[in-house]
């Protein structure tokens, strides 16, 4: 069911009036909420938090099922919150530029814009 609730920036506070869907059944709403008002937003600190939220998406999907889907090595779960925690030192430019060996592919991350870019490419070893 779709409705009119008031979301919360998480960059500034600042409240806007956001549609959500809420599944039968669950609270999910109040949290989507915020996070369609603080995307909403446009403040400072919110696009760095959306940028982030951007992020952590693409992550998921070049770790996740997209990238089985695209006939990557699946990645468990634990390697890819090592994935997230180095995006993170490239987000904040802790670190320039990262390439991580996992699962027979290299996964490289760099800054871009006020994120990052995340590509995964196949490896292929021949011999021992």
């Amino acid at each position: 069911m779709m409705q009119m609730i008031e979301g919360i920036c998480a960059g500034c506070g600042q409240s806007q009036l956001v549609s959500v869907v809420d599944p039968i059944g669950t609270n999910d709403a109040a949290q989507r909420a915020n996070e369609l008002a603080t995307k909403k937003c446009g403040c400072e600190e919110s696009k760095k938090i959306t940028a982030w939220i951007t992020t952590l998406e693409v992550v998921h999907r070049v770790c996740g099922p997209e990238g089985e889907n695209a006939g990557f090595e699946k990645i468990d779960l634990d390697a890819e919150t090592g994935v997230e925690e180095v995006a993170r030192l490239v987000f904040d430019r802790t670190v320039d530029k990262a390439q991580i060996e996992l699962a027979k592919s290299v996964i490289t991350i760099k800054p871009k814009g006020d994120g990052v870019s995340i590509t995964r490419k196949s490896t292929l070893e021949i011999g021992e």
